[in-house]
């Protein structure tokens, strides 16, 4: 999970920051990322689709204020959650002009983050959009992943390893279980043991699939036809116009 703050007041930074740490230590969350920023034009320099999945943002900056900065974020990225922070009890409607998830105020407290962090990530789990997917790991404590990092899911004695490109998370559950949930989201079913995010296959060869980075996997005799099926509608949508 990746968070970013941004405000140009220091100790407000700060304390948010605390509190988001607070939230995760008390959600028994391991793997997260919180960067902080002083303005909107810090926050805009080198931002890229998929890059956060929450942007706590301030209204009041000087320079580019918080809407204009949820303006260009928003050219750039439609998924990304945005929850503005304010002193201001006027004018803040024009926020939900940017899909806004609502806002805070600069005096706010632990229960208001974590009643404002699990709203965002429950709608988060439910979604079939970059979808968040969190799970208890086998040695203690829970991660929240972004499917869309996922390359692939792997079942071995009775575990599931969730692979992305430089990390891997084990926990309990069954690779026909994840298949159910996941097909619509953009997986597919390669083998007994394989779930791969269709986005990673950079190739069909013969009985396997080469995935970005990651090596070849396998293809089950019963599964190859899916496969070629699936790789073909994503090789033609890229061309789609």
């Amino acid at each position: 999970m990746k968070i970013a703050i941004c405000d140009d007041n220091s100790e407000c930074n700060e304390k948010l920051n605390k509190m988001l740490q607070n939230y995760m230590r008390s959600s028994d969350i391991e793997k997260y990322d919180i960067h902080v920023y002083t303005s909107g034009d810090s926050l805009i320099n080198g931002f890229s689709p998929h890059k956060y999945d929450f942007i706590f943002l301030d209204v009041e900056m000087p320079g580019t204020d918080g809407f204009n900065t949820a303006k260009m974020i928003r050219e750039l990225d439609l998924d990304v959650d945005i929850v503005f922070i304010t002193n201001l009890k006027e004018g803040v409607q024009r926020g939900f002009d940017y899909n806004a998830k609502g806002y805070l105020y600069k005096d706010v407290t632990d229960d208001q983050i974590s009643e404002k962090m699990d709203k965002l990530i429950s709608e988060r789990l439910r979604s079939n959009k970059d979808a968040l997917m969190k799970i208890k790991l086998i040695k203690g404590g829970s991660v929240i992943l972004s499917l869309s990092g996922i390359q692939y899911f792997e079942s071995s004695s009775h575990q599931i390893s969730a692979v992305s490109e430089n990390e891997t998370h084990v926990f309990i559950d069954t690779i026909t279980n994840l298949t159910s949930k996941l097909e619509s989201k953009g997986f597919i079913r390669v083998n007994q043991s394989n779930l791969v995010n269709i986005d990673y296959i950079f190739n069909i060869t013969g009985s396997s699939v080469t995935i970005r980075k990651g090596g070849k996997i396998t293809v089950g005799r019963a599964y190859k036809q899916a496969i070629d099926s699936a790789f073909r509608k994503r090789e033609a949508e890229k061309w789609r116009i």
